[in-house]
């Protein structure tokens, strides 16, 4: 009987053991398993979109700024440098006057706006305004554009614009 006892408590001690190890499992184990599947589908679904975001820009990735920061002095080349640009797509430059030099956040350079009159089509116009990032003498921005549509021909446009031409000068390098 003693015996009988002792089968039933390493029994009894066994089963607990086993219900305890499941439990643990199910309570523990399970929702981790179940985390960690989560987690791993979402990596990959994230390396997939890494990789065609990798695709896209990869042509573009070793492309440089062709632009430089210039002087004040080279705000002159850039003039001739935009209208060679915009001459052969077509805008007929009306006026071309730069503006007084502005400080700009950044002590290093200073901004040299150019405002311009133009008479030209809507291709040439998004032509010449999708050629400025090419200019080599400076680097550009356009800061405000106004397009009206002429009074006697629509399909010609009479733009007002200024450009930001940024040129070196500011606290560290003058």
């Amino acid at each position: 009987m003693n015996e009988l006892i002792k089968n039933r408590s390493g029994l009894m001690i066994g089963a607990v053991l086993v219900i305890s190890a499941v439990s643990a499992y199910f309570i523990l184990y399970a929702p981790l398993i179940k985390r960690i599947s989560k987690a791993l589908d979402e990596s990959r679904a994230l390396q997939t979109e890494l990789s065609q975001t990798r695709k896209l820009i990869s042509p573009y990735k070793n492309e440089t700024i062709k632009a430089a920061i210039s002087d004040e002095k080279g705000i002159s080349l850039t003039l001739n440098e935009l209208t060679r640009y915009g001459l052969p797509k077509g805008i007929k430059f009306v006026s071309i006057t730069p503006r007084q030099i502005e400080a700009s956040q950044d002590p290093r350079y200073k901004i040299a706006p150019i405002e311009m009159e133009i008479e030209s089509s809507y291709e040439a116009l998004g032509m010449f305004l999708g050629s400025l990032n090419k200019l080599k003498t400076t680097l550009v921005t356009l800061r405000s554009l106004t397009v009206v549509p002429d009074d006697k021909n629509p399909m010609k446009l009479e733009t007002k614009l200024v450009l930001n031409a940024y040129i070196a000068g500011g606290a560290d390098n003058e």
